[in-house]
């Protein structure tokens, strides 16, 4: 029986990761001033790829630290890959007040997105970078998806309040 439970070259995987936080952060001793950790040799033995060090770990706080100090989820985006997710920074969404104009906003911006689509996958059925530049595809998406984060966000603060949906 194994003394780990994931694979040594998926713990190695978050191993790099923490390498590279450490590196962004500026080294061992910076990685120190930002968690107030005393020993410097303890980030280098926690990003070792070496078995000795498998299970030498920093806190999640200390991770938590380092990734806001460089304002890049380094281990982070490691650990979800190794869970078959990918992270992606949302934008700054405000929730609205008003659901009825909160709702036509995404169904326009939706609707807008699909339509684009549409229009550049008509032209041979395949979409091309030419096709999504001509047609501002991304730009449009992203617009969609702003309004759906709002709703998103409208949905989560009513869920807090633990009020109702509707108007």
């Amino acid at each position: 029986m194994s003394d780990f439970f994931l694979s040594i070259r998926e713990y190695r995987s978050v191993k790099a990761a923490l390498r590279r936080l450490i590196k962004l952060v500026g080294g061992d001793a910076d990685c120190c001033r930002v968690t107030g950790r005393a020993r410097r040799q303890a980030y280098s033995e926690f990003a070792s790829p070496d078995r000795e060090h498998m299970n030498k770990w920093p806190p999640l706080r200390e991770i938590l630290d380092l990734e806001a100090d460089v304002e890049t989820p380094e281990v982070t985006q490691a650990m979800a890959r190794l869970h078959g997710y990918e992270l992606v920074k949302l934008p700054e969404v405000v929730a609205p007040k008003d659901w009825a104009l909160a709702v036509g906003s995404m169904s326009k911006e939706t609707g807008e997105a699909l339509n684009v689509v549409l229009q550049a996958f008509a032209n041979g059925g395949r979409i091309d970078a030419d096709e999504i530049r001509q047609w501002h595809i991304d730009g449009e998406l992203d617009e969609a998806i702003v309004t759906l984060l709002q709703i998103r966000a409208m949905v989560d603060r009513e869920n807090e309040r633990g009020g109702q949906i509707d108007d």
